[in-house]
């Protein structure tokens, strides 16, 4: 079974998230970059679901430190904020997508059996 991180410090979104995978796939959720860094170092997941606006480290600097500790992990970046600079960052970041919050459950299931096919 295929292993999912999630990282997300609104925990209605977490839960929401890990509601919407849980059947299909091994998750797992942390709320800050952190513990990400930390789970991933240690577990090595297939795919992170990263949301971009977090206290302390900032999911911009997860990714950065996380590409640098593990190849081959694919990442979804979340953001409430749907603007160009966003949409270049994840381009810049080599995020594998990008979701805006809110996103339709199926948007994030879609998203997710991609990357993970």
């Amino acid at each position: 079974m295929k292993r999912i991180l999630i990282v997300d410090d609104n925990q209605s979104c977490l839960v929401l998230a890990r509601n919407i995978l849980r059947e299909q796939y091994h998750v797992n959720a942390v709320t800050s970059g952190e513990q990400a860094i930390t789970f991933v170092t240690r577990n090595r997941p297939d795919l992170i679901i990263l949301d971009l606006n977090m206290p302390g480290i900032s999911g911009e600097e997860t990714l950065r430190r996380i590409r640098e500790l593990v190849e081959g992990c694919k990442v979804i970046l979340l953001s409430g904020q749907d603007e160009e600079k966003t949409r270049t960052m994840c381009v810049s970041l080599k995020a594998d997508s990008y979701l805006i919050k809110p996103y339709m459950p199926e948007r994030l299931t879609l998203a997710v059996s991609q990357l993970l096919s």
